[in-house]
C-alpha cells in the first residue's frame, strides 16, 4: 500500500493535532501505520484520537 499522508513528531511530550483531508479515498481501504525509528535510550510513541469509520485488526 503507498504512502499517501504521513506526519512526524516534534520530539515532546506536549501533543498536537494533525488533521487530513482524505474525502478522495472514501470507499477505500486504508491502514495506519505508527512507527518509532528513535535509537535513544527512552523513545516511546504517543498517539490518541482517530477519527472516522474504523476498525482495528486483520481482516
Amino acid at each position: 500500500m503507498p504512502v499517501v499522508r504521513q506526519a512526524t513528531g516534534k520530539c515532546h511530550e506536549t501533543m498536537a493535532r494533525e488533521t487530513w483531508d482524505v474525502q478522495e479515498f472514501i470507499g477505500q481501504r486504508a491502514c495506519v501505520k505508527v512507527v518509532d525509528v528513535s535509537s535513544g535510550g527512552w523513545d516511546h510513541i504517543n498517539f490518541d484520537d482517530l477519527k472516522g469509520d474504523i476498525s482495528c485488526g486483520q481482516d
